[in-house]
């Protein structure tokens, strides 16, 4: 039996300013962004937040509105537009913010994932010439390194694909949006932030390609 399904309308939406990220706290509130706003609910029972967040630091959201993620009890958004990254702490207070790379104003053009051990990932899909994402401390914006984008996942863009990038138990997921592989980059053999420095090169980030064959 597939499960019932339910809708609210969110208020404070309009056409030109629709939701683009969504994240979940450890509370189990809702966290949902769009190109002027981040709304919070406590649940989808109704369409109306119990709290409004306006504060973005130095400007405005950019035109590609917020992407959102949870990690150790920070909300993170990555203004897409500005190409930087604020942080929030679970009340929604405004803490900080750092310039970050790979940012784009398209729809599904950037993604970003943070990881509770404090590594921020961005990585940029609608360049066929930005071949690497950016390893980040995710409360300082310190660049630790980069990784390579797989060959599918630079100018996915144009094929009309959407990549989604994901932290899940010490693993950095990746979709490449235009064919069914999923790559999974091993993140247990990168030191801890603060010991970064000692670490001369990425030769430890290992990654695994699990391709897919669709069945016909």
């Amino acid at each position: 039996m597939p499960p019932a399904q339910t809708s609210v309308i969110l208020t404070g939406f309009t056409a030109a300013q629709m939701p683009v990220g969504l994240a979940v706290s450890p509370d189990q509130k809702f966290y949902v962004s769009s190109r002027s706003a981040i709304q919070v609910h406590p649940d989808f029972t109704t369409g109306t937040p119990t709290t409004v967040i306006t504060d973005f630091g130095a400007q405005a959201l950019g035109s590609g509105g917020a992407k959102l993620a949870f990690a150790n009890n920070t909300l993170y958004a990555f203004d897409l537009g500005n190409s930087r990254e604020l942080r929030y702490d679970a009340s929604g207070i405004f803490l900080s913010e750092f310039a970050v790379a790979n940012g784009s104003t398209s729809a599904g053009g950037s993604a970003f994932a943070v990881s509770d051990r404090g590594f921020l990932f961005t990585a940029r899909f609608d360049d066929p010439n930005n071949t690497l994402g950016t390893i980040y401390k995710a409360t300082t914006g310190e660049v630790l390194g980069h990784f390579h984008l797989p060959y599918d996942v630079d100018d996915p863009m144009s094929n009309g694909g959407r990549p989604v990038m994901r932290v899940i138990d010490d693993r950095l997921i990746l979709t490449s949006g235009t064919g069914a592989n999923i790559y999974i980059y091993d993140l247990a053999a990168i030191p801890e932030p603060s010991t970064y420095a000692l670490l001369a090169s990425l030769g430890a980030l290992v990654l695994v390609a699990i391709r897919r064959r669709q069945q016909t």
